[in-house]
């Protein structure tokens, strides 16, 4: 994955992440680092790439905020992200919280959108 950063020596969320040193929650401030680095500039990197995301990632994120271990996970395992992320949406449905509704509703489509079948 090509990640394309104002400055290529600095990490990119991901690598922080997946090192240890950036939570979950540090993403948003990621976000408007970039907001504020490139919103006045004709071109920039995308904001999938900026967060060392690919694309597919990226979209599960938006779908489901709390993604980024299972992300974590298919990376380092070499796992299919479709595999891991249909795991999680069985979890959460099994668990039948109502506060899950929409990240079940988005990430069921997601899902249906990427499915091999």
């Amino acid at each position: 994955m090509s990640e394309i950063r104002a400055d290529a020596r600095t990490p990119s969320f991901f690598d922080l992440y997946s090192r240890g040193e950036a939570s979950p929650d540090d993403i948003d401030e990621h976000v408007g680092r970039w907001h504020d680095t490139y919103s006045k500039l004709p071109k920039y990197p995308p904001l999938h790439e900026y967060l060392g995301l690919s694309r597919e990632e990226y979209e599960v994120w938006l779908y489901d905020p709390f993604a980024l271990p299972y992300i974590l996970q298919a990376r380092r395992s070499g796992s299919d992200l479709v595999e891991i992320m249909a795991a999680r949406y069985e979890e959460l449905r099994a668990a039948n919280r109502e506060a899950d509704g929409t990240i079940l509703f988005s990430l069921g489509n997601w899902l249906k959108a990427h499915s091999r079948h």
